[in-house]
């Protein structure tokens, strides 16, 4: 339920206009909390967003792997406004299967032969993009 509302959300039009159409009676405060939120951490959410365009201009195709389930790493990308920048078929959730098959799931829609760029705040990342890329 929570899934098929979200994405309804995530397809729809003005979704490409950002959370505020979504949430429009908490617009306000969230547009608040966002801009605090960039503040504090010199501007995350406004380099996150310039790397990401910049990826798309220049051909490329976003795509994310979240560590938790794939609702709430969705519901993450609408609080970020970064939705707009990853289509829903290329959000995926390792929750359950683990980031190296993701990047094998990955790899496997792309092909090996594509220059892949991974970000991440972890060694694990590391670690499950170098299994990914033995197999």
């Amino acid at each position: 339920r929570r899934y098929r509302w979200i994405k309804e959300a995530y397809r729809a039009p003005t979704s490409r206009d950002g959370l505020m159409t979504v949430f429009q009676d908490k617009s306000h405060r969230m547009a608040e909390d966002l801009y605090q939120i960039n503040q504090m951490t010199d501007k995350w959410i406004e380099a996150t967003h310039s790397a990401l365009q910049a990826v798309e201009k220049g051909g490329g195709v976003n795509v994310i792997v979240g560590a938790e389930k794939l609702v709430p790493t969705l519901a993450k990308l609408f609080i970020y406004k970064l939705h707009a920048m990853f289509p829903p078929e290329n959000v995926y959730a390792s929750a359950k299967m683990g980031k190296a098959w993701c990047f094998d799931q990955i790899v496997k829609h792309f092909g090996p032969n594509t220059t892949y760029v991974a970000v991440g705040g972890s060694a694990g990342v590391e670690k499950s993009l170098r299994v990914s890329a033995k197999n």
